[in-house]
């Protein structure tokens, strides 16, 4: 495990306990300060080595079960792109280990091309969820394990060995990557193309508004594909039965049940009346953790009518200091960026101050670095808050401007 650099991942790491006998609350207090083992050396040497191993093994397996790469002598000169492990807990408290390659290595032209891979719209997961609240239709997900090795590649691209497996002795050897990995630049391009063939196959056509989105007409079956995620809508319960038995036939599966969580995003549903709520309150209390304002005083609006923020006043060739404090730009864009997630997802009420915050990402103060904070802090204050399709009565129900 990485040093701590504050007095708070230190005292988090002494008085930690075993993690059996953590809860979700504390684990995800635990998941929001703690850093990710920064080499695969460092992760088994730290108290979870055993897991970490553990994980490392499963990709390896994975890795060996797919026939990822072949040894083949290379030519002289030829690029060689580097590669590392990447170690990170998940919030169900899993350990996962992912293999990848360093694609700022790679030679444009050489050994990639094709680069693009599209992922689910926004506004195409707030349809379909729209769709299934109204009709009262099964909503179910899946997730495929290691998903991008399913990818075939079309370039030759040639790596060098990764940690934990034996170097080959002879010179100008190198192992070509057959199957796409974690960090090419064509691998999302790869599996793309890969899981869209098998929709084609099981008759499903494309949406031409997002290609993310897959429909079976005859049985009236919706797909939504975000990367290795995968939302299944559809009238029946047999028919969600077929595209998981199908899915599963053709790649490795794991089967999650009713949608229960989607990119952050918790869903809750009441079948008897239709209503199906989204809400933020786990990633929100993540991100107030994780600026340490888990404990501040929430406010009644996200921004206070009595601050009127302008743009930075220039640095004066005479002087080195402006007239309000800089603050890092780093931080600055990152908070506010974690905070258009939530709005994107289930918080448009926070629309307009992420939108004007988000305007000094160039040159913030500490002004600007105020009234990000009072997001947060109305944030805290109405984490609870949910968005909600249908009704729990037979009428509807609607919501105007001011809710």
């Amino acid at each position: 495990m990485t040093a701590p650099t504050t007095n708070e991942s230190v005292r988090l790491q002494r008085a930690r306990p075993p993690r059996e006998m953590f809860n979700p609350a504390a684990w995800q207090a635990y998941m929001a300060v703690i850093e990710e083992p920064a080499t695969l050396e460092e992760a088994l040497a730290s108290e979870d080595g055993p897991a970490w191993r553990a994980a490392w093994e499963s990709e390896l397996e994975s890795l060996g079960k797919n026939g990822t790469w072949v040894m083949e002598k290379t030519l002289k000169n030829r690029n060689i792109v580097g590669c590392r492990s990447l170690c990170r807990r998940k919030e169900d408290r899993r350990f996962k280990v992912c293999l990848v390659a360093k694609e700022y290595s790679q030679e444009p032209g050489i050994d990639s091309h094709e680069t693009f891979a599209p992922v689910a719209k926004f506004t195409t997961i707030r349809v379909l969820l729209g769709l299934v609240a109204e009709n009262n239709r099964e909503l179910h997900s899946m997730d495929v394990k290691t998903a991008f090795l399913n990818g075939e590649l079309e370039e030759a691209i040639y790596m060098k060995c990764p940690e934990g497996i034996i170097e080959p002795t002879n010179d100008g050897i190198a192992h070509r990557l057959v199957m796409a990995i974690y960090g090419p630049r064509q691998s999302p391009g790869a599996w793309y193309h890969k899981i869209h063939r098998f929709f084609l196959a099981h008759e499903f056509i494309r949406s031409t508004q997002d290609y993310s989105l897959y429909i079976n007409y005859a049985r009236k079956l919706l797909v939504l594909v975000y990367v290795d995620d995968l939302v299944l809508a559809a009238a029946k319960a047999a028919d969600i039965t077929w595209i998981k038995a199908s899915l599963t036939n053709a790649l490795e599966m794991s089967d999650l049940g009713e949608l229960t969580t989607f990119l952050g995003i918790e869903i809750t549903r009441e079948r008897s009346h239709r209503p199906l709520t989204l809400h933020q309150a786990k990633s929100i209390d993540k991100i107030l953790i994780r600026h340490g304002l888990q404990d501040a005083r929430p406010a009644i609006t996200s921004l206070d009518p009595n601050t009127r923020l302008v743009s930075q006043p220039k640095v004066r060739p005479e002087s080195s200091k402006t007239e309000s404090t800089s603050i890092s730009l780093e931080l600055y864009q990152s908070t506010v960026g974690s905070l258009m997630y939530a709005m994107l997802g289930t918080r448009p009420d926070i629309a307009y101050a992420v939108g004007l915050v988000s305007q000094f990402n160039h040159s913030p103060s500490s002004e600007h670095w105020v009234a990000v904070k009072r997001i947060f802090r109305y944030l805290r204050g109405t984490r609870t808050l949910k968005l909600q399709y249908g009704s729990s009565n037979e009428s509807g129900g609607y919501s105007d401007a001011d809710w």
